[in-house]
């Protein structure tokens, strides 16, 4: 069995949200990574390289940070930055 790259984990945690479509709190990305196969303690640290490279937004609502990412999004913020070039 091969090993799992850093890209294949970023891979299926996007998964996660695109099949979801909807917003996770920190608590719920992590138990839903653990779902999908991935490691509970990287989970934070794939996450935030997903925010990184703009793939996963963020907000703070409330005491509470939450996580989305839509399948569509990439495609539109391409769109737009074409239009305005």
């Amino acid at each position: 069995m091969g090993k799992t790259t850093k890209d294949d984990k970023k891979r299926m945690l996007l998964k996660v949200y695109h099949q979801r479509k909807e917003p996770f709190s920190s608590k719920e990305i992590v138990i839903a990574g653990k779902l999908a196969g991935l490691n509970d303690k990287l989970v934070p640290d794939i996450n935030a390289m997903l925010m990184d490279d703009g793939y996963v937004q963020t907000d703070k609502i409330g005491s509470g940070n939450y996580f989305w990412s839509f399948p569509g999004a990439q495609g539109a913020a391409a769109k737009k930055q074409v239009e305005e070039a």
